[in-house]
């Protein structure tokens, strides 16, 4: 599915567990690559936009989606009807407060033929 050249992905979804596999395998039909600063995966002939899975935003599956296959959507704020919400807590006791800025985005998706799931064995 992954070699199939009428697929054109522009973006990846990766578990962070496989960052180093990733970076030290050059040889390996997927792999991470740069062009100065700018960090791509490569799968196959295609270049691949990375976002990383992290603490604060779990996935163990590696997503791959073509352009047009998702909607990005926001939840707007049901108190203020934003898309952004801030919470300001006082914090007298160390003289500062505590600005939390939040977005709650859900992604839609609207070509599933354009995009592709691939669950990897863990835990790695």
């Amino acid at each position: 599915m992954l070699d199939n050249e009428n697929l054109d992905f522009y973006v990846a979804f990766l578990p962070l567990s496989y960052y180093l596999d990733l970076h030290t395998d050059r040889e390996s039909p997927i792999h991470m690559s740069y062009e100065g600063t700018q960090a791509q995966l490569i799968l196959g002939k295609s270049k691949l936009k990375p976002f990383w899975s992290s603490n604060y935003v779990e996935f163990e599956k590696f997503f791959f989606l073509g352009r047009n296959s998702v909607e990005w959507l926001v939840k707007l704020d049901e108190r203020t009807g934003h898309r952004v919400r801030v919470e300001v807590k006082p914090r007298p006791d160390i003289e500062r407060f505590d600005v939390t800025c939040e977005t709650v985005p859900r992604m839609r998706m609207v070509a599933p033929e354009l995009a592709f799931c691939l669950d990897p064995p863990f835990p790695k």
